[in-house]
């Protein structure tokens, strides 16, 4: 994989190294075997600094489009970033099963209300018992998850959100 850094103008010096270090890995993936089972994969914060990238790296660098999700419902696995906006209502949501190879982005984008996350089976990441439950306690918490398999997401990187 390679990253064209002209493509990333809109970012400043600091902000183009954070970035190339954060995905310089996933060059990897395609040249060496990797064994995931029972294994977290941690990714470096993303907002070191003097301001979060979460949204304009989801929506520039990574071409993710989000879906605004405003009340209590499921998140269906074809949805590439879930973004939960609890201004009006509780937003807890149930997530769907996996897709092996499908990457999903959950944020929160209003607190107002009860932002939760529920897994339908199993846990988040091997978590254990009550590990099924994700909260979203402030605007831009942030859940980076892989579908491994048709039963299982890994976590690819967690701001700030709490698991239990």
């Amino acid at each position: 994989m390679s990253i064209d850094t002209r493509d990333l103008g809109a970012f400043d010096s600091r902000q183009v190294e954070q970035l190339l270090r954060t995905f310089a890995p996933l060059g990897k993936i395609d040249s060496e075997a990797q064994t995931l089972s029972n294994k977290i994969l941690t990714a470096p914060a993303i907002n070191a600094g003097t301001g979060s990238l979460t949204a304009t790296l989801l929506s520039s660098l990574l071409k993710l489009t989000g879906t605004t999700f405003i009340a209590d419902g499921v998140i269906p696995a074809t949805v590439s970033w879930a973004k939960l906006d609890a201004s009006a209502a509780t937003c807890d949501m149930s997530i769907a099963a996996p897709t092996a190879g499908l990457l999903m982005v959950i944020s929160a984008v209003n607190v107002d209300n009860s932002v939760t996350v529920t897994m339908t089976a199993g846990d988040f990441d091997g978590a254990g018992a009550g590990g099924d439950v994700a909260t979203f306690n402030a605007v831009e918490d942030t859940l980076v998850l892989f579908g491994i398999s048709a039963t299982r997401w890994i976590i690819v990187a967690n701001e700030s959100v709490t698991l239990g």
